[in-house]
């Protein structure tokens, strides 16, 4: 007797046995407690219930859901969905580029880091850059400077 071949069904609670296309739709997702949704609805409040004593809150917590501007349901729910697309332990996403610039220059770089950064740039990239050169350098002894890309005209260092 030939033995088949069989290839195991996809599960949509594992989303690396899923094709891309049906991960980007069941990846990460958390069945909603109130409507029994299986797909994560969008919410389209931007504050949120905040306990009697809101003293006890850590206002920096960017997973306690308490006011857009520090985290909100759908930023959680598409980090989430994006980690278990790349497999990744965790995503972050951010509404706006210079925020993710200001997170990656602010959070990520350390002392004596030293930060390249093309001549030929978008403005925010080189707005961030002469910020962290100009609070960093002095606090932590990190550097910055610009190069100039192949077929570029020009090239400075700020330091």
């Amino acid at each position: 007797m030939t033995r088949r071949n069989v290839q195991q069904r996809p599960d949509k609670e594992e989303p690396a046995s899923l094709a891309f296309d049906s991960q980007a739709i069941h990846a990460g997702n958390v069945v909603d407690a109130t409507t029994g949704s299986i797909l994560t609805p969008i919410v389209m409040g931007n504050s949120y219930k905040l306990p009697d004593d809101p003293t006890s809150l850590d206002w920096s917590d960017s997973q306690t859901l308490f006011y857009n501007r520090n985290s909100g349901h759908n930023q959680l729910c598409l980090e989430r969905k994006l980690a278990a697309m790349e497999r990744a332990e965790a995503a972050a996403v951010f509404s706006t580029g210079v925020a993710a610039l200001h997170a990656v220059f602010f959070t990520f770089l350390k002392t004596g880091d030293h930060v390249v950064v093309s001549d030929v740039t978008y403005e925010a990239v080189w707005r961030c850059r002469c910020a962290f050169r100009d609070t960093c350098r002095a606090r932590s002894g990190s550097r910055s400077s610009s190069t100039r890309i192949r077929g570029s005209p020009s090239s400075c260092s700020l330091g």
